[in-house]
């Protein structure tokens, strides 16, 4: 016996209600896919802002006048050939160290950046700020920051700096 026989409907009626559960069926699933991807998007816009707020921050303190930290050439070489360090200093214990790495940690230089960097620097913190929504507030605090000590060249180029950021993303 058919099913619009057992369902006691004409097979017209049971035709239509199949349709009408097949359409509610594959709304859902469309609908549970839209919002399956609007989270996926969220994730990754998340991401990408946090490695944005990264590698700004990492600007902020080249416009500050100073560069990244760094080991000067040849310190460990020299070192190990003088007998200051052995090769046993660099192998690492349970905590995740050894002794190389500690002492070598304590001589990095950090050198200052000359005024054609710092105004680099401030103008892409600038730029950014103005173009991303998420690191306006940020681009302004630091710009306010840095202009404190300020001096020469670079007092310009902070306040076309703090105006680029008030001017916001520039129409397409």
């Amino acid at each position: 016996m058919e099913l619009a026989g057992i369902l006691g409907v004409s097979v017209e009626t049971a035709k239509a209600v199949a349709v009408i559960l097949a359409a509610v069926a594959a709304g859902g699933s469309a609908a549970v896919a839209a919002y399956e991807y609007r989270l996926k998007a969220r994730a990754e816009r998340a991401e990408t802002d946090t490695k944005l707020a990264r590698l700004f921050a990492d600007l902020v303190p080249v416009a500050d006048g100073w560069r990244a930290p760094q080991l000067p050439d040849g310190l460990a070489s020299a070192l190990l050939e003088h007998g200051v360090l052995t090769k046993p200093d660099f192998d690492v214990g349970e905590d995740g160290r050894s002794a190389a790495g500690e002492m070598l940690r304590s001589c990095y230089v950090t050198a200052p950046s000359g005024a054609v960097t710092m105004v680099t620097a401030l103008s892409a913190i600038a730029e950014l700020g103005a173009r991303h929504e998420i690191l306006q507030q940020p681009a302004q605090d630091a710009i306010d920051g840095l202009r404190q000590h300020s001096t020469g060249s670079t007092k310009d180029a902070y306040m076309r700096a703090k105006d680029r950021v008030r001017e916001g993303k520039k129409p397409k």
